[in-house]
């Protein structure tokens, strides 16, 4: 890959919202996920391209590129889904 690492994952994922879908409920759910997700530093060290954050009151949805060194592109994506779950604990 042209980045230097093995595996480009696209990532698409969401989590509920506990909230009343105010816009300032929605820019506090997005500055959260934002923030769990640069404390992530195996996370975020490895997110190419930027991360996409958007809320609507009920749920909060994220995009982006994961790359990272793996022996293959199912164990790179397995990665990528336990940082995901960590990130969701975080933020439960």
């Amino acid at each position: 890959m042209e980045n230097g690492k093995d595996y480009c994952v696209e990532v698409r994922a969401s989590f509920l919202l506990n909230s009343d879908g105010s816009e300032g409920q929605n820019a506090r759910a997005i500055a959260d996920v934002r923030q769990a997700f640069a404390r992530d530093e195996a996370l975020w060290d490895n997110i190419i391209g930027g991360l996409e954050v958007q809320a609507d009151g009920q749920r909060v949805q994220i995009r982006y590129l994961f790359a990272c060194h793996d022996e293959s592109e199912a164990k790179a994506e397995c990665f990528s889904a336990d940082c995901i779950r960590n990130v969701q604990k975080e933020l439960e």
